[in-house]
C-alpha cells in the first residue's frame, strides 16, 4: 500500500511562489489601448492604472513590462 502522506514543497520552491516584484509602495503606472488588455492578471485600459509592485510576482511584472501594447512607467 502506497503512503499518501503529502510531501511539503522545498523551501526555495515556496519562496519563489510567494516572491514579490517589489516592496509595498513601489509602483508602476501602466496604460493600455482603448479596447483594454489583460496582462499579468491585471486589466489595463486607456486610463493610467497604478499598480503596487508588492501585489505582483516577478513573472507578472515581466509580462506587463515586456508587452509592446502597454506603456509602463516606474513611479
Amino acid at each position: 500500500m502506497a503512503d499518501d502522506t503529502a510531501i511539503p514543497a522545498a523551501p526555495q520552491a515556496t519562496a519563489k511562489a510567494t516572491a514579490k516584484a517589489g516592496k509595498k509602495g513601489e509602483t508602476i503606472v501602466v496604460r493600455g489601448q482603448i479596447d483594454g488588455r489583460w496582462r499579468g492578471g491585471v486589466w489595463f485600459g486607456p486610463a493610467d492604472t497604478t499598480v503596487d509592485l508588492s501585489t505582483l510576482t516577478p513573472a507578472q511584472l515581466a509580462a506587463i513590462e515586456n508587452d509592446p501594447l502597454l506603456s509602463v512607467k516606474r513611479a
